[in-house]
């Protein structure tokens, strides 16, 4: 696929394969890496072919160590909201994506790293990776997608992370909620894959639609985000594929259905 110099962006049938590829500097996220992992959403995300996507770091100790420190510190008060405000249109990017993106988290995930693996759908970690948000150690807050902490581990867990800026393992992570679950490293991106396969096995409208009510409901009030689910059950039926996946149950028999035709 297309080339890049702080990234490599693979595929393996229907999934893409985007690998943070600078282990000599922590895979950081620099302002270029940043704008080469954009680059690469809209490529998997205009391609019909691919179905999901896999982030990973290269490596075994680090999948991305943070933000780049030796551009943080030339920051003044206006450009950090524009780095920042970079970073957050990124992770809003792979989270308003079609495509599931899973997570495959190969050692540290810390400060921005986190917060790009909180905007993905599924994560999967090594068992030997370590989770935190050290930012208060150097002076500045943590701030924008770590907002969505306080739904995935509650309030008082992400009060005593952000504000300790302590390192959680992989279990703690897990027992938490703050990651799906974690296995060995060597099963790492086999377990990413299976779910990646796992995914589509099913219509790829009905999961964007489902990918779209689950950000909606984290971001609405219960009313409204009751009405986008009522709205997005009318839109299924236009296909035409529940209609034949429910009469194809009824006649015991395997359905014919329009996106397996494509």
């Amino acid at each position: 696929m297309d080339s890049y110099k702080n990234i490599l962006l693979e595929r393996e049938n229907e999934i893409a394969i985007i690998t943070i590829n600078n282990p000599q500097r922590a895979n950081v996220l620099s302002r270029a890496t940043m704008d080469e992992i954009a680059g690469a959403v809209e490529v998997i995300a205009a391609d019909d072919t691919l179905r999901s996507a896999i982030i990973t770091g290269a490596g075994e100790r680090v999948f991305i160590g943070g933000a780049d420190i030796r551009e943080l510190r030339q920051l003044t008060a206006v450009t950090a909201r524009t780095f920042i405000r970079r970073l957050h249109v990124l992770i809003e990017q792979i989270r308003r994506m079609e495509k599931p993106v899973v997570a495959a988290v190969n050692g540290a995930c810390l400060g921005a790293g986190l917060e790009l693996v909180v905007g993905c759908d599924i994560v999967i970690a090594a068992e030997s990776a370590i989770f935190g948000m050290p930012e208060i150690e150097v002076g500045i807050p943590s701030v924008i997608e770590a907002a969505l902490m306080v739904n995935l581990i509650g309030a008082l867990r992400t009060k005593e992370f952000l504000l300790t800026g302590d390192r959680w393992d992989a279990a703690r992570a897990e027992r938490y909620g703050l990651i799906n679950y974690a296995v060995p490293l060597p099963e790492l991106l086999p377990q990413a894959k299976a779910v990646c396969r796992r995914i589509t096995q099913h219509s790829p409208t009905t999961v964007a639609l489902q990918k779209d009510l689950i950000h909606r409901w984290m971001t609405t009030d219960l009313d409204t985000a009751i009405e986008y689910g009522v709205n997005a059950l009318g839109i299924a039926f236009t296909t035409g594929d529940p209609q034949e996946a429910m009469q194809a149950f009824l006649e015991k028999r395997t359905p014919r259905l329009s996106w397996r035709q494509q």
